[in-house]
């Protein structure tokens, strides 16, 4: 690298040091050092950073070395002819930190001597023994730059000093780093070996087939196919591999299956009963695993869709196994104490409350009505997207299941004037629709008194046919005393169509129905 000489006001903003020849008037190379490159090689090699063409110069010659600070050091590669810092010559391989002002010598230079002897010459060099140069360093200083140039020196200098702290501190941090360690280190000498880890007789036995195996192999019948490494044996079961089964089915991993999501329907086997237990898991917890007669803590929302729990139980899995399965999902699925066996309606969440001696709920939320599922078809519904869906459009003409539960003889009448209502709201989510029930349920209650104000005192009306609660039975009591605040979507008495798939106990409302109810 060759470049011109550096004139007042010429530099580049770049450049942080300089070795400016003190003959300027001969083709001598003037050496500039610019970031942030930190390392150049001075020599007659082409490929050097800075070529030297002078026969007095090897093909490496010497380094000059930037420590990215204030500190530029120049390098002897063991020269033949040397290197001289201010008429002292660095010693083979030795390096030498360079100061504003230097002189430096790069081989012999001889000072010329005058000609005439008469008048006195200029200070310079037999040419040829000419490569002598005054060291500059810009570190510090900016060099001389034009005047566009140093408010970007000025910036650089800012920028340069705020990373040299940032290093600092990184270095600090580093060594306070090493002291930890070294405390840590002999902290962990003073102390005792840990206890290793026992393996059981299981585990050995199989060590020692391992280390016998090739001896094991070379005994089995030529027709026994067996692999060279025994850990091809271990491999899960799943994989179709073609050595002998006595061998593959001792060693091979065994794969649990993921089974996948249930089809719409009711599931094949798998079932379940839940009943409500103070301080028993609660029933959200993705770890159960559901199936039989289970004591569950149902005194909050199920935030689990009940297809995943009827997958649970059919499949002896864990819920959070699911491939469906969303630890992050709030969305409500069913009321506290809804009962399995009965596809967590909101019928069986209420008759549960009654069972528990609990009060009714005031505007109870409509999130499983059995007529809903009993117009589906099925009492389970995997697909809850479709269930939520026909919930929310049919929710204004919807009673809710509370309604049928009749009066428990020995405690007298089951809705009471003193109810108490959840504490946040039951939400609907249907795709990017969000129905909240308890607005609906409050909306209803208004127009259900606004009918009382106009009606009076006339109660005396027959109620609209309700399912019978006898065990297992399917017939209709058209005696009860109906609620004014339902009167708006009584059904007259007409034949009541049955569904094509009744749910265990009382008979079910079908859709038809509720068209009916709506008209």
């Amino acid at each position: 690298m060759s470049a011109s000489p550096t004139t007042s006001g010429s530099a580049h903003p770049l450049l942080y040091a300089a070795l400016t020849p003190i003959n300027c008037a001969r083709e001598i190379p003037h050496i500039e050092l610019y970031k942030p490159k930190t390392k150049y090689s001075l020599g007659r090699n082409p490929q050097s950073d800075i070529v030297l063409d002078s026969p007095l110069f090897e093909w490496s010659f010497c380094n000059l070395l930037w420590d990215g600070r204030d500190e530029v050091r120049i390098e002897d590669l063991s020269t033949v002819n040397g290197i001289w810092i201010n008429r002292r010559r660095l010693a083979p391989g030795e390096s030498r930190i360079l100061r504003e002002g230097d002189l430096v010598f790069l081989s012999i230079c001889e000072l010329a001597t005058p000609e005439d002897g008469e008048t006195p010459p200029p200070t310079y060099y037999d040419k040829g023994d000419d490569h002598a140069y005054i060291y500059h360093q810009y570190t510090d200083r900016p060099p001389p730059l034009p005047p566009l140039h140093q408010s970007i020196w000025v910036r650089l200098d800012r920028l340069g000093r705020a990373r040299r702290r940032i290093e600092d501190e990184l270095a600090r941090l580093e060594r306070e780093r090493e002291a930890v360690m070294s405390e840590e280190h002999i902290i962990f000498e003073s102390l005792p070996e840990p206890p290793t880890f026992v393996r059981s007789a299981a585990a050995d036995s199989l060590q020692e087939t391992l280390d016998k195996w090739e001896g094991i192999r070379k005994q089995e019948p030529f027709w026994m196919k067996l692999p060279e490494d025994f850990r091809e044996l271990c491999r899960p079961d799943t994989d179709p591999l073609p050595y002998a089964a006595r061998w593959r089915d001792t060693y091979s991993t065994c794969t649990r299956v993921r089974h996948p999501p249930l089809p719409w329907g009711p599931p094949v086997g798998g079932w379940t009963q839940v009943y409500h237990r103070s301080g028993w898991p609660d029933w959200n917890n993705p770890d159960l695993v559901w199936g039989g007669v289970l004591p569950l803590d149902q005194s909050r929302p199920l935030t689990i869709p009940p297809s995943i729990i009827y997958w649970s139980a059919k499949y002896k899995l864990p819920v959070y196994a699911h491939p469906r399965f969303d630890q992050e999902s709030t969305r409500v699925y069913a009321r506290p104490y809804a009962q399995s066996h009965d596809g967590f309606t909101d019928y069986s969440a209420a008759l549960q409350r009654r069972d528990l001696e609990l009060p009714p709920m005031e505007d109870p939320p409509i999130i499983r009505p059995r007529c809903i599922l009993a117009s589906l078809g099925y009492n389970w519904c995997p697909n809850e997207d479709v269930l939520a869906e026909k919930v929310a459009s049919l929710l204004p003409t919807l009673r809710p299941d509370d309604d049928d539960l009749l009066p428990d003889p020995s405690t007298g009448p089951a809705l009471s004037p003193k109810t108490k209502t959840l504490s946040v709201p039951p939400v609907i989510s249907v795709d990017s629709q969000v129905v909240t029930v308890d607005a609906i349920g409050h909306k209803r209650k208004r127009e259900a008194e606004d009918e009382d104000e106009a009606a009076g005192s006339d109660t005396s009306r027959s109620s609209p046919l309700r399912p019978s609660l006898a065990a297992g039975g399917n017939t209709f009591d058209e005696g009860l005393a109906s609620s004014p605040k339902r009167r708006k979507i009584s059904a007259p008495s007409l034949p009541l169509e049955e569904s094509s798939t009744p749910l265990p106990g009382p008979s079910l409302v079908t859709m038809s129905d509720i068209s009916r109810d709506t008209t």
